[in-house]
């Protein structure tokens, strides 16, 4: 979802301020949280629009039409997608994303003990296709470490691979 687009729809003045404000509230309240891109020019990171992270597919699911309808695997996909940003988020690391033209990394997160993580959430099995985003981001930002999410186990020459179990059971750490 993209503020400006919104804006454009509600032509009313301070129209994009106010849905900020909104999806701040929404944020404090572990609803949806609005993630920025990662980017190392501030201009950029403000010109962009969040990622938005809901913290319970629930409510996603809530207003999906038609009701009772099967998820496809691109939809799990995404649902999953959605799950570890949240839990991220959720278990107090620094959440954003990264996008350079057909290149992506869906979270880009520094943790609490100083983990910087780059992370590519696969609903399947992940091809070397998949992890090109991955593989640039990482090769550019040599501190953060290429991590693979993934509903059963893998293993990925230099890329450190999870389960789903593994990362949304991750918690927050205790002061």
């Amino acid at each position: 979802i993209s503020l400006q687009k919104i804006q454009g729809q509600l032509q009313v003045k301070g129209a994009v301020a106010t849905i900020a404000r909104y999806l701040q509230l929404l944020s404090q309240g572990f609803l949806v949280s609005g993630v920025q891109k990662h980017s190392s020019a501030a201009f950029r990171v403000r010109q962009s629009s969040p990622k938005l992270v809901v913290h319970d597919n629930g409510l996603i699911r809530a207003f999906e039409r038609p009701v009772g309808v099967a998820l496809s695997s691109e939809r799990m996909g995404r649902y999953l997608e959605n799950a570890v940003g949240a839990r991220f988020i959720e278990s107090g690391w620094e959440t954003m994303y990264w996008r350079d033209r057909l290149l992506e990394v869906d979270y880009i997160a520094r943790g609490p003990r100083g983990e910087q993580w780059a992370v590519e959430v696969k609903s399947g099995p992940p091809c070397e296709s998949d992890l090109k985003g991955l593989r640039a981001f990482c090769a550019a930002n040599s501190e953060f470490s290429p991590h693979v999410v993934t509903t059963e186990p893998c293993d990925l020459k230099g890329i450190t691979c999870h389960t789903a179990e593994e990362i949304l059971s991750m918690s927050a750490l205790k002061p």
